[in-house]
């Protein structure tokens, strides 16, 4: 049901999760002071190399990759389980562990990187600042699926 706020959150958390897959978005900028080269590293679907030099082991980005499709998936069910609010409510903070796992990973790469370039200087883009916004959307959203369920189990008592 959309006309619930809940439900706004829900779908607020899995466009910000798409947006990581787009490249102007990319949560993390790299620029090497030594060749003076840039490059972006990008939560793309469609390739694992970034715009000028390519990651030697792509399985942390590909944890990345997996990490935001998880929490894309479990959002979405999350929405379509509306009648389920117990159930709505583990899956948000299930989601929650995910994206505090998806900003460990992030910047546990970002670390990684710093240390395979000389004098690096990283700079935080929108993408690494969004899953901070996920984490409270979600809990926003089981804070008012809690709320639901109370006012139906109040309204039980009634009858």
């Amino acid at each position: 049901m959309i006309q619930r706020i809940q439900s706004i959150y829900l779908l607020l958390v899995i466009a910000i999760s798409g947006l990581l897959f787009i490249p102007p978005a990319a949560p993390i900028s790299f620029v090497k002071s030594a060749t003076s080269n840039e490059f972006d590293i990008v939560l793309n679907l469609f390739s694992l190399k970034t715009r000028c030099v390519s990651i030697d082991q792509p399985v942390y980005y590909m944890s990345l990759i997996i990490f935001n499709s998880l929490i894309i998936l479990f959002a979405l069910f999350a929405l379509l389980k509306f009648k389920q609010r117990p159930l709505q409510v583990r899956l948000c903070y299930f989601n929650m562990l995910l994206v505090l796992l998806l900003f460990g990973c992030m910047y546990m790469f970002t670390d990684m990187m710093k240390h395979k370039t000389a004098n690096p200087s990283v700079i935080y883009l929108l993408g690494f600042y969004l899953p901070p916004l996920q984490i409270i959307l979600l809990f926003l959203a089981a804070k008012a699926i809690n709320k639901d369920e109370k006012l139906v189990r109040s309204a039980d008592r009634l009858r």
